[in-house]
């Protein structure tokens, strides 16, 4: 796990060299006896020593658990003075360990806790607004991708099942719920669709979990500053350059990694004839954009993961089009259904 975690073929590794000084968390999923999580510890350290890695802390236990799923999960975190502080810190959280094993950074600063979370609020003053007929527009689009996904849920988690958790279907089903509620109690601006995709990101944030409620986070955070001047067909194919950017940038993820970015990829590059050809009918390259998306979808089935969870898995075991880059074929074609009845 260790050398797959730090190989950096791959666009996700994390870098480690020798004489890093690093905290490592080895997490029972469930169903691993006490003794065999301690034989994974004990092998964990020996590596990372081996390599002449400086293992200052060391956390193990039932932290994040899959049900009494049998197995380990491992996390190495960078440590600096700032982090050795805030781990040190103390804690009446039940399910946090004390820490197994501590060098010489035994002495912890109480660090002031924020008051709150605070969402980014953009001015809704200068911040582009959409027209009364675009506003509607957004609002059909944003309500048919939702519902769409809330109908694929079991769909997306069959193809989950060959290399995740089973249930990346369900996770973006409480995503596109709760987007579908905000709609309904108009709690969005929608009539500014750069705010609009911030608080949908918070919302996917939110009540979604695991990795994809943070991916498509960053991915609406990165398109919602594409649209705080312009709102214009062309300034939403940057939006969405833009948001790729984000998601690449923090996900660390990159094209052809058999992930949600190949299928927005493929739109993009179509979609770009927006830019360029000032004759193009924007709902005909929608719609090219949209086919192009799909058939990259259904190709991921044959492409090797080098990022997510799908990549411990064997490709042998693995010859399903990927879930992430299957959901967004299935919101892009919603949302141009919406927009074709609106023309």
């Amino acid at each position: 796990m260790l050398n797959h975690m730090t190989d950096i073929t791959s666009s996700t590794h994390f870098s480690l060299k020798s004489g890093d000084a690093v905290a490592l968390a080895v997490n029972n999923l469930g169903g691993t006896s006490v003794l065999e999580l301690y034989v994974v510890v004990k092998e964990a350290i020996a590596y990372l020593e081996s390599r002449g890695v400086v293992v200052e802390q060391v956390y193990s236990g039932a932290l994040i658990t899959s049900l009494e799923m049998a197995g380990v999960s491992l996390t190495l975190l960078h440590l600096d003075d700032s982090r050795r502080r805030c781990l040190n810190q103390e804690t009446a959280a039940p399910g946090w360990p004390r820490q197994s094993w501590l060098s010489s950074y035994s002495s912890p600063q109480p660090i002031p806790a924020p008051a709150s979370t605070t969402y980014t609020r953009l001015s809704t003053e200068t911040a582009a607004c959409l027209s009364e007929g675009g506003e509607k527009a957004f609002r059909r689009a944003l309500l048919h991708a939702c519902r769409a996904l809330s109908q694929c849920d079991q769909q997306l988690n069959d193809l989950d099942c060959r290399s995740g958790d089973g249930d990346c279907g369900s996770t973006i089903r409480r995503g596109a719920q709760a987007v579908i509620e905000a709609i309904s109690s108009d709690r969005l601006p929608l009539d500014t669709p750069s705010q609009a995709l911030i608080d949908i990101g918070h919302i996917a944030e939110d009540t979604m979990g695991g990795a994809s409620g943070g991916l498509y986070s960053l991915l609406l955070s990165g398109a919602a500053q594409a649209l705080v001047e312009d709102v214009s067909p062309k300034a939403w194919v940057h939006a969405l350059k833009a948001g790729m950017e984000t998601l690449s940038k923090y996900g660390r993820a990159e094209v052809g990694d058999r992930t949600m970015l190949d299928s927005l990829d493929a739109a993009y590059k179509v979609l770009v004839k927006l830019l360029s050809d000032s004759h193009a009918d924007p709902v005909e390259v929608y719609q090219q954009a949209v086919e192009a998306a799909e058939s990259m979808a259904r190709q991921t089935a044959h492409m090797q993961a080098k990022a997510g969870r799908a990549s411990y898995v064997s490709k042998d075991q693995v010859k399903e089009p990927d879930p992430g880059a299957y959901a967004v074929s299935i919101w892009l074609r919603a949302s141009y259904e919406a927009v074709k009845l609106g023309v």
